[in-house]
């Protein structure tokens, strides 16, 4: 299997293409712009990359997605919101999670600085 870069290619590989092991690793290389960012990000595709690793991108096979439109909320998962009363936002003080993420210790590196200043 050819593994690609995209300092050779204009656009990223299909994500059909994404190696099996490890998960998801589908190319490397290329510049970390935000044009490219959404780009990929559109094809769920995501950059993740250690200190001395080259610039990773990823579509890994297992994934959540919650479709809300179509969410059947249970009796008894309702009973415990009720109780709880959580609150769920979206798009709410960002930059400080982003931050807050990057500052946790952690096995895995986070390598969102340069992220953050795309987001």
């Amino acid at each position: 299997m050819t593994f690609p870069c995209l300092d050779t290619i204009a656009t990223f590989p299909s994500v059909n293409k994404a190696m099996i092991e490890p998960d998801g690793l589908l190319c490397y290389g290329g510049r970390l712009t935000t044009d490219r960012l959404i780009s990929a990000y559109q094809q769920g595709i995501f950059p993740w990359y250690g200190e001395e690793d080259p610039l990773l991108w990823w579509s890994p096979s297992y994934r959540m997605i919650l479709p809300t439109d179509s969410l059947h909320v249970s009796r008894s998962l309702e009973k415990a919101i009720k109780q709880n009363k959580p609150s769920f936002f979206f798009n709410r003080n960002f930059e400080k999670i982003i931050t807050t993420c990057a500052t946790i210790q952690r096995k895995d590196v986070w390598r969102y600085n340069a992220l953050c200043l795309l987001w």
